[in-house]
């Protein structure tokens, strides 16, 4: 019960600073506190620091973004990537499947992933973060490491980064849709 409450607490905190990161960009050091919290409980998270194999499959995955990327480094992005894998995938994730299996699992850490991303950015394509959260899910749930989901969730990033705003405006925001 009472690490059911601490991770209600850490889920709480992390959509208050989220939201915080809105107006006050500091809080944006709020947010990697809280998604990096987990390695404090790594009976939860299993990090696997580094692990070659998960680094070679996030690659591989990766590869299918390789010819429409013009970036392949850059570190905030990767540390984004990689803070949001430690808490939805290696702890939030871990503590669901073991509750309720991988489906529901996958399925509600993937839910409780696409919320933060409505908050920063109420629009369409933050609503469909929830498709390849899934992908990240069923990722770590398949490899059994944090690397695969987190490089393929980086070379994701870059490629909506660069990509999304040829999709047009229209997608960025509820009220465009009903126009």
């Amino acid at each position: 019960m009472l690490m059911s409450m601490i991770h209600f607490i850490m889920y709480s905190g992390l959509l208050f600073f989220v939201f915080l990161s809105i107006h006050i960009p500091e809080a944006i050091y709020g947010v990697y506190t809280i998604l990096l919290f987990p390695l404090v409980f790594p009976e939860y998270t299993r990090p696997d620091f580094p692990n070659w194999k998960g680094i070679f499959w996030g690659l591989l995955f990766s590869a299918v973004y390789f010819p429409f990327v013009s970036s392949f480094w850059n570190p905030e992005t990767f540390l984004t990537a990689l803070s949001e894998e430690i808490f939805f995938r290696a702890y939030l994730q871990n503590i669901m499947t073991v509750r309720w299996g991988a489906v529901r699992g996958i399925i509600f850490s993937s839910i409780l992933f696409t919320i933060p991303h409505l908050i920063l950015e109420a629009g369409l394509l933050s609503l469909l973060v929830f498709i390849p959260s899934l992908i990240f899910g069923f990722l770590y749930y398949r490899f059994k490491n944090v690397w695969t989901p987190a490089i393929f969730h980086y070379f994701s990033n870059i490629f909506f980064q660069e990509k999304a705003p040829l999709l047009g405006e229209g997608l960025y925001f509820w009220s465009d849709l009903f126009k």
